[in-house]
């Protein structure tokens, strides 16, 4: 079974919890059911049932005061509004979940502030895209010791790499990196789409 085909067997897996859960009314798990639910519409490139779904996750989890739920679907959010050509909401959805992160007194969360240079660079920012990158590497490297983190260590020097070379391709390694993160229909449209000469 090809990768497209389990998502979208995900998707219908996820609708059905989402529904049995909604009836239930169990406020906790229907949000985090439906933020998975959006991710998998990331996935598949349906990014405008992405965004309504992560939407709806992130205001049950605010509803019921889950902040971890918060942020965790904020950064969800950046990533689907970058995908879908919106830089600014984008970088407004990364913020917001390092702003909670912070209220909760842990570490900026690696992830968002790589996708907060992503956005940037999207936009033409070339210093605050290089900003944001440089700072995801200082909160990737200390765990570099964790898949995760060596993937986007590998994604953020490679994007830092592009601010000053915009035609270079990634090599083998990094598209790994980058194939795990994003989807290919919004990976091909970050590394072709901007314009690296502005600041």
């Amino acid at each position: 079974m090809n990768p497209s085909t389990i998502r979208l067997a995900a998707i219908e897996y996820f609708k059905v919890a989402e529904t049995t859960l909604a009836d239930a009314n169990d406020r906790y798990w229907h949000a985090v059911c439906t933020r998975f639910y959006a991710l998998a519409y990331y996935r598949v490139a349906d990014y405008d049932n992405a965004f309504s779904s992560a939407t709806f996750a992130l205001q049950e989890s605010e509803d019921i005061g889950q902040r971890s739920g918060c942020w965790v679907t904020a950064d969800l959010l950046g990533k689907v509004a970058c995908a879908r050509g919106d830089y600014e909401g984008s970088l407004q959805h990364f913020l917001y979940c390092l702003q909670v992160r912070k209220s909760m007194g842990i570490a900026p969360y690696s992830q968002a502030l790589e996708g907060l240079g992503v956005a940037w660079t999207m936009l033409g920012k070339v210093a605050d895209a290089r900003l944001a990158f440089e700072k995801a590497l200082a909160e990737y490297v200390p765990i570099q010791s964790n898949p995760t983190s060596q993937a986007g260590i590998l994604r953020s020097r490679f994007f830092l790499k592009r601010l000053t070379g915009p035609n270079l391709r990634p090599s083998k390694e990094e598209r790994q990196a980058l194939d795990g993160w994003y989807n290919q229909n919004h990976l091909e449209k970050v590394l072709t789409s901007y314009s690296p000469n502005q600041t």
